[in-house]
């Protein structure tokens, strides 16, 4: 999350593809809970081909992407 340090105006997109999301979405998670007056800066996340189950989604990652905002 350096990027959105050095460049303190820019806003974030992102996007993973397949098992990236295990790691993107809990880095996100962690930003938000770290950084809770930057997280608005995230404009948009694209999970492209994810491979997870719907329920696991639903119950598990969801929540914490909702509760950035």
């Amino acid at each position: 999350m350096g990027v959105l340090s050095a460049s303190p105006s820019a806003y974030l997109y992102v996007i993973a593809y397949s098992m990236g999301k295990r790691g993107l979405t809990r880095a996100l998670v962690s930003f938000a809970r770290n950084h809770p007056d930057e997280a608005y800066r995230l404009r948009e996340v694209v999970l492209a081909a994810p491979e997870i189950d719907t329920d696991v989604f639903v119950n598990q990652i969801a929540p914490g992407l909702i509760a950035i905002g």
